[in-house]
């Protein structure tokens, strides 16, 4: 998600692409919920729980909006292959 999160970086600072922003916001929050359960034991991890809501979210802006800069394009396309 890091080498994602650096290309809408890009694209945000570059174009101050709407979609760059939005994308940031969301992989912020996942980043939110690693915080919160990092040194947990396993069993209360339950990271798929908290963030596959997130991922769909993703995934659907991913599928509604054509990413026209191409830093943040490059971004969805790489996001995509890792799902």
């Amino acid at each position: 998600m890091a080498h994602a999160r650096r290309k809408f970086w890009d694209a945000h600072e570059r174009a101050k692409a709407p979609v760059a922003k939005e994308a940031l916001d969301r992989i912020a929050a996942l980043y939110r919920i690693e915080d919160s359960i990092r040194g947990r034991p396993p069993n209360q991890r339950l990271r798929q729980e908290h963030t596959a809501p997130l991922m769909a979210d993703l995934a659907a802006s991913d599928a509604a909006a054509p990413v026209r800069t191409p830093p943040a394009r490059s971004a969805t396309r790489w996001r995509a292959g890792r799902r």
